[in-house]
């Protein structure tokens, strides 16, 4: 994983910008860090500390916790160099849904039909959502059809 992938990466979640904190580059939604590039190969994540440990553990190679209280309050890092595109697009996707605001959240799911397009009322055959930025042709599944979740009309 290279910085300018990095970069690409979280400037692709909805309403994302760069900006700069202390001279570093931060992604940020609604004002709000949800990543920083410190240098070309250290990315810093703002995850809660329950995800911070299970990442961690996951993989303590890629991950590891900041020192001090940001450490505490979850700010994760992650080398870069060690880093495969799924992995980091995992770990942005957790840290963008941490402190983007609950009706921005929303707007970015996307009802998805099945492939015999039927759009009568309602969802077709129970909904699909699907996150824009994350594609299945990128090794990620990006549908899930959960039947039951619509309460609309028949």
């Amino acid at each position: 994983m290279t910085a300018t992938m990095f970069r690409k990466l979280a400037l692709g979640f909805p309403e994302a910008q760069e900006k700069s904190h202390f001279g570093k580059a931060d992604f940020r939604v609604k004002n709000k860090i949800f990543v920083t590039l410190l240098d070309a190969e250290t990315g810093v994540f703002k995850l809660a500390p329950e995800q911070q440990e299970m990442i961690v553990a996951a993989e303590p190679t890629i991950f590891s916790t900041l020192k001090g209280g940001w450490g505490n309050q979850g700010w994760t890092r992650v080398y870069l160099r060690s880093c495969d595109d799924a992995t980091v697009k995992s770990a942005l996707t957790m840290a963008w849904h941490n402190v983007a605001p609950k009706n921005l959240k929303l707007s970015a799911l996307v009802p998805v039909f099945r492939h015999d397009n039927r759009r009568s009322h309602g969802w077709p055959c129970g909904p699909a959502i699907r996150l824009p930025h994350i594609s299945q042709a990128e090794g990620m599944a990006d549908t899930w059809n959960r039947p039951g979740l619509h309460k609309g009309p028949a």
